[in-house]
């Protein structure tokens, strides 16, 4: 789908200028086939979690979930609650130990993508 592809280019964007580009894209679905979340993510800490909007289901993001410790749920500015998230994710230049984790969110509302929380990998 086009918002796949969307999605992929702003987590990419986003990486080059963070300075670590993305080596991996990974589209976040939860066990029952659903694909849109509510997102909760700490920039704080670096760490998100997602709940699946179809069967409510708590998808723990790149086992980051454990730092959260003042999550904020992340909302789409034109107010959509629901978004379709992917991964990028920045490996070593040497191995593929992850270096970067990019949280990305697509809208389909409005359609804007953007990555809506990134850290460095513990």
């Amino acid at each position: 789908p086009k918002s796949r592809s969307e999605l992929r280019n702003e987590i990419e964007r986003y990486s080059e200028l963070n300075g670590c580009k993305i080596s991996k894209f990974e589209v976040v679905t939860c066990h029952c086939g659903g694909n849109d979340f509510k997102l909760f993510s700490d920039d704080q800490n670096g760490a998100a979690f997602a709940t699946c909007a179809s069967c409510g289901n708590t998808e723990d993001i790149w086992n980051s979930q454990k730092y959260t410790e003042k999550p904020l749920q992340n909302i789409c500015r034109c107010g959509q609650e629901e978004l379709a998230l992917a991964l990028g994710l920045s490996t070593y230049s040497n191995s593929d130990d992850i270096r970067w984790v990019y949280v990305g969110a697509h809208c389909k509302i409005c359609r804007l993508s953007g990555v809506y929380v990134d850290w460095q990998e513990r």
